[in-house]
């Protein structure tokens, strides 16, 4: 957040003031503390500065990866039923 904030990115560092995490036992054991809060990704979406913000939501919501939302084209979009096919991902 701290680097999105220095580019223009974000317009502020949402995770300012928030402690580090501890480190987690075992390479790919999953710690509670790294999933955000509902408030939390509010705040980040709040932060977030044009054009990021629609795809920060895009993913906080549907759990899509960054490739992903980056591959999407407009005819994935279905407005009638409020979805979106991912059918590729941008490399």
């Amino acid at each position: 957040m701290g680097y999105a904030a220095r580019h223009g990115f974000a317009t502020g560092n949402a995770a300012e003031g928030i402690d580090k995490l501890k480190e987690p036992e075992g390479e790919s054991r999953v710690i509670e503390e790294n999933v955000l809060t509902p408030a939390e990704i509010r705040l980040t979406i709040d932060v977030a500065a044009d054009p990021w913000r629609l795809p920060i939501m895009f993913a906080a919501v549907t759990g899509a990866r960054k490739a992903e939302i980056a591959g999407l084209q407009w005819s994935d979009i279905d407005w009638n039923r409020r979805s979106a096919d991912i059918r590729r991902s941008w490399r």
